[in-house]
């Protein structure tokens, strides 16, 4: 029962794998059309989670895209290799602890840093694409205190953050961190263009729902 559970864990684990890869590589395809960002200042303005440094862009000779390439390859390979370590072990309980938190640790080596990107028909958030139908609205707010980001890098502290919510998603809130205004209204501009709501205002209430208070 042990040995059927860990092959899951890891098949699971393979697959996400493989997926990931995918994405990013569309992702690297996709990204040479993008509206935003394109200048050195529109990337430098643009900071990830949870290093929050400047956005690098997301192309196939970078060093980041390259890891997810080989990495994604060799990492799957000793996945593999684990599986069959477990099932010819006499006692696979021994090693399922070691192997699991080593793969753990090279997968964070593997994952993209994160980015974003307007696109013509869509936006690329943390190395995958979305359509702008698949996004259910956007939402931005300074980060003061009493913010819950505030303090945790000089460079975030009166930033703004800017976060993203995506329709039907498991985990369907992405964020990035915008350093000025200036900047952030060039990609609420976009999104607003691209039919995005911003979910940040409170919708108007109708006429008739006004008179009914009265």
């Amino acid at each position: 029962m042990l040995k059927i559970m860990f092959i899951l864990i890891f098949a699971a684990a393979i697959y996400w794998l493989i997926r990931h890869r995918l994405h990013v590589k569309l992702a690297a395809d996709l990204a040479e059309k993008a509206l935003y960002p394109v200048s050195k200042d529109e990337f430098d303005t643009l900071l990830i989670p949870a290093d929050w440094k400047e956005m690098k862009p997301i192309t196939k000779q970078s060093k980041s895209y390259q890891m997810v390439k080989w990495g994604t390859a060799v990492l799957a390979l000793c996945m593999f290799g684990a599986v069959w370590l477990i099932l010819t072990a006499d006692s696979p309980e021994y090693y399922v602890l070691n192997i699991v938190y080593a793969f753990i640790s090279i997968i964070h080596l593997v994952k993209h840093p994160g980015n974003l990107y307007m696109l013509p028909e869509g936006m690329i958030l943390n190395g995958r694409y979305y359509a702008y139908r698949k996004v259910k609205g956007f939402s931005a707010e300074e980060i003061d205190r009493p913010h819950a980001l505030y303090g945790l890098d000089s460079r975030i502290n009166g930033a703004f953050k800017l976060t993203v919510r995506l329709k039907n998603h498991y985990s369907g809130e992405r964020f990035a961190v915008v350093e000025d205004e200036e900047h952030l209204n060039k990609i609420t501009g976009l999104l607003k263009q691209k039919g995005v709501p911003d979910l940040s205002v409170s919708p108007v209430p109708p006429a008739e729902a006004i008179k009914s208070r009265f």
